[in-house]
């Protein structure tokens, strides 16, 4: 390791065959007539500096073409408005500079300061004193430096943040499975910029995975992209249950495709999650990069897994609202599951604990003094106040979860893999949003309600599907016995 060096910035270390050698920093000076660094150009060259001058802005600006320069220091004569140096200054911006005054008066540097420069010093000056301004605007340079890479870093974050979020939403929102789909695919291209996307879901009757929904291509290339598992990239990450990434298809990519398949990827960057169910793998999504733009990268391909995490749930909660449509287990006022459709899911949940080992949850809601509102404003007024807490409801719950209409004003939440204590906060947080709403307001009524709330756990609290749903009745009873507007957890 060679000696550390008088000043300026920590060198930099490249490695040169047979020795180390340490990379000179390259200082530019635009001076226009005046030599503004001349007496210290021996002491800079022997600290590892190298120093370019140009007399014109129009020189210094090919100068920046093709040197990285780690400084730039400006004669205050100069204008900041003239055309090459406004040009130079913009290039440059993350570059730290420092105005030097060679008249040795003050005025005239605001005007650079407000375009950026770091600091200013008046000639004559000594090495030492200039060699200390150097290191400020440096410290202030690396520091500026930080804190706009952690903002970019944030803003990123919330960005993606807010398209899990939206993503969520208009899943939560979207009942048919159809429209679910549709969302998947369409979200996919968006949310990651790509010229198309595409879901693929297993077919188990066949055993193909088939290509149902698409954005951006054209309707003959959907239907020749179907692979069996382990085919092609979707059949690839539908066998395996894990994503891909490639940066780039070509003519040696280790997927088996057939040659027109192969032509639509051609050329451009590809992603690919799967969908994973509960035990299985539903299918998966891809997105498909643009031409001439930068390739998809690792970070890319987290955001997608992060993104799609919410995608399985809502196809299983939209096949199971399609079955249950099928079947005649909708709600007919609500769009809720209805009683019937309840207590299959609550049997299917109960024998996954007892397959599994894992938990569910079910919260009894019951609005309260909901008569008085049937009595006062009617059975029609009533029936459109049931509609929204059903669509409160949805709203404040994962799209996992299943809401069903009991009977009457009662509502049950079905929470699959959910603690007690989770469900306990869940209820809470229901109790609240119920209390802080104001029903048909939009029709001139205004009403407010509450309500109570029973929560209960299997395997936690309840044995069997038969207590499961009978204990949080009586949870939600004792919630009701006691104060209204409240929780009651049954916990033995």
């Amino acid at each position: 390791m060679p000696d550390p060096v008088e000043g300026g910035w920590p060198p930099s270390f490249r490695t040169v065959p047979g020795k180390r050698m340490i990379e000179r920093k390259h200082i530019l000076v635009i001076e226009s007539g005046t030599s503004i660094l001349g007496a210290h150009l021996d002491r800079l060259e022997k600290n590892r500096y190298q120093v370019t001058v140009a007399s014109t802005p129009r020189k210094a600006l090919a100068h920046v073409r093709s040197t990285p320069f780690s400084l730039i220091v400006l004669d205050k004569a100069l204008s900041p408005r003239h055309t090459e140096l406004a040009r130079l200054l913009s290039r440059t911006e993350a570059v730290p500079k420092i105005v030097v005054s060679c008249d040795g008066r003050f005025t005239g540097i605001p005007q650079w300061l407000r375009q950026g420069a770091a600091g200013h010093i008046h000639a004559p000056f000594e090495y030492g004193e200039f060699r200390q301004l150097m290191e400020q605007v440096q410290e202030r340079a690396r520091s500026e430096g930080t804190l706009s890479r952690v903002q970019r870093e944030l803003d990123l974050l919330q960005h993606e943040l807010r398209e899990i979020r939206d993503f969520g939403r208009a899943l939560g929102s979207a009942l048919r499975l159809d429209d679910v789909e549709t969302i998947i695919s369409h979200r996919a291209k968006s949310a990651l910029r790509g010229e198309a996307s595409l879901l693929y879901l297993l077919d188990k009757d066949s055993g193909w995975v088939l290509c149902g929904k698409s954005h951006g291509t054209r309707k003959s290339d959907a239907e020749v992209l179907r692979f069996r598992p382990g085919e092609g990239m979707a059949g690839a990450v539908v066998d395996q249950g894990r994503p891909v990434l490639v940066p780039q298809v070509d003519g040696h990519i280790p997927y088996r495709m057939t040659p027109r398949q192969l032509a639509f990827y051609r050329g451009r960057s590809v992603m690919c999650v799967p969908l994973k169910g509960v035990g299985d793998v539903l299918g998966a999504v891809e997105v498909v990069g643009r031409k001439r733009t930068p390739a998809y990268s690792e970070d890319d391909l987290a955001f997608f897994v992060r993104l799609m995490d919410q995608a399985p749930s809502a196809l299983d909660r939209a096949r199971s609202y399609q079955r249950a449509t099928d079947m005649a287990m909708a709600d007919d006022l609500t769009g809720l599951f209805n009683l019937r459709y309840l207590t299959s899911v609550i049997d299917a949940e109960v024998e996954r604990g007892q397959r599994y080992g894992v938990v569910v949850s079910v919260i009894f809601m019951d609005l309260d003094h909901f008569k008085d509102v049937n009595d006062s404003k009617g059975h029609l007024v009533g029936s459109k106040v049931l509609v929204e807490v059903a669509d409160l409801l949805r709203d404040c719950l994962r799209s996992v979860d299943v809401v069903a209409r009991y009977g009457g004003d009662e509502f049950v939440v079905v929470l699959p893999q959910t603690s007690l204590d989770a469900a306990f906060a869940i209820a809470e947080r229901l109790r609240r949003t119920m209390e802080k709403s104001v029903f048909l307001e939009d029709e001139g009524h205004a009403i407010r309600l509450t309500a109570s709330f029973g929560v209960t756990s299997y395997p936690e609290v309840a044995k069997s599907k038969e207590e499961l749903l009978r204990m949080a009745d009586e949870a939600m009873y004792m919630a009701k016995t006691r104060s209204r507007n409240s929780v009651y957890a049954m916990r033995y």
